[in-house]
């Protein structure tokens, strides 16, 4: 539970392919009561209805495809419906930061 008015409400990770991410997230998960989306669950969900396989090549022609389809923020969009305090973690495009 988040047990400090000091936090802050939103929170937003970015970094590379294993970069620690979802481990960041989860423990702020854990300590502070937030709620984590993860952009990157978004498209391994889309992948695999799409081409039936989340490997890397599908993960980045997926991510793509969505950001052509649905507009460059279109999945942090989504990610900001979900209850504060609240991480969106997998922010890798700069439509996605605006």
């Amino acid at each position: 539970m988040n047990t400090s008015n000091n936090l802050p409400n939103l929170i937003g990770l970015g970094g590379t392919f294993a970069s620690g991410k979802d481990s960041l997230a989860n423990f702020l998960v854990e300590k502070f009561g937030f709620t984590n989306v993860s952009t990157g669950d978004m498209v391994r969900v889309a992948a695999r209805e799409r081409y039936g396989d989340i490997e890397r090549p599908t993960l980045k022609k997926v991510g793509a495809e969505l950001r052509n389809e649905l507009g460059a923020g279109a999945l942090v969009l989504r990610g900001l419906q979900e209850p504060r305090p609240l991480i969106i973690s997998g922010i890798r495009a700069i439509g996605e930061v605006e």
